[in-house]
């Protein structure tokens, strides 16, 4: 079951990202750019905190 959850999941994100792009244009396609989609970067999540 976890594959198609993780399958099905991926798929709702790539839908929601494009109409995320409709509705905010270059503004969100910039911020997507700078933040990573499912895997955050602790690293500099901790330099962030600190």
């Amino acid at each position: 079951m976890f594959p198609v959850l993780v399958w099905m999941y991926a798929r709702l994100a790539r839908q929601e990202e494009r109409e995320a792009i409709a509705a905010f244009g270059n503004a969100y396609v910039q911020y997507a750019n700078q933040v990573p989609a499912f895997i955050p970067r602790w690293r500099r999540a901790i330099q962030d905190m600190m």
